[in-house]
């Protein structure tokens, strides 16, 4: 196999060969770790907002995120919103497996507020204050139409139509 690589100068990430080749998750969880890993800290995302992103449809992404938390790439941290009292989820992205243990100062008790149980630990806003329903990433635009081809406009003439378009 011959590699050609080119070298980016900006808007890149750079991932460890670790990551790439651990053989214990799938290449889908790969790639949407990766996507996530190249996101801005903050960045809002959603199983559909992924799905959208690609072919893939929510079911595969929703596994694909399952299998990184199994992994332990990824960490879904649920959160009580002290001004609504609204549930939300903060997912926790990893290049490496994380290691056993609470998030950054929480209890294992306020990481389980799904439950209806109330918790001790303070509780905070969706990152940024901002509401929990995110704006859209941008999408590439659409390709333009493609011209027609020999097939279709041999096609339009034999069935007496005007050229296709």
């Amino acid at each position: 196999m011959r590699i050609h690589r080119t070298t980016p100068t900006r808007a890149f990430s750079v991932f460890s060969n670790a990551l790439l080749r651990d053989r214990s998750i799938s290449w889908c969880a790969v790639g949407v770790l990766t996507y996530l890993l190249s996101l801005p800290n903050d960045a809002r995302v959603t199983i559909r907002t992924l799905a959208e992103q690609r072919k893939e449809g929510r079911a595969r992404i929703a596994a694909a995120l399952h299998e990184l938390e199994e992994s332990r790439y990824l960490r879904r941290v649920v959160h009580k919103s002290r001004t609504t009292g609204q549930l939300f989820t903060v997912y926790e992205v990893f290049d490496t497996p994380y290691e056993d243990e609470p998030p950054s100062g929480e209890s294992e008790e306020s990481q389980n507020l799904a439950s209806g149980e109330s918790a001790d630990a303070p509780s905070d806003d969706p990152p940024s204050g901002e509401k929990t329903r995110e704006e859209e990433p941008p999408s590439p635009p659409p390709p333009p139409p493609a011209a027609p081809s020999e097939r279709t406009a041999l096609a339009a003439k034999l069935l007496g139509r005007a050229h296709p378009g």
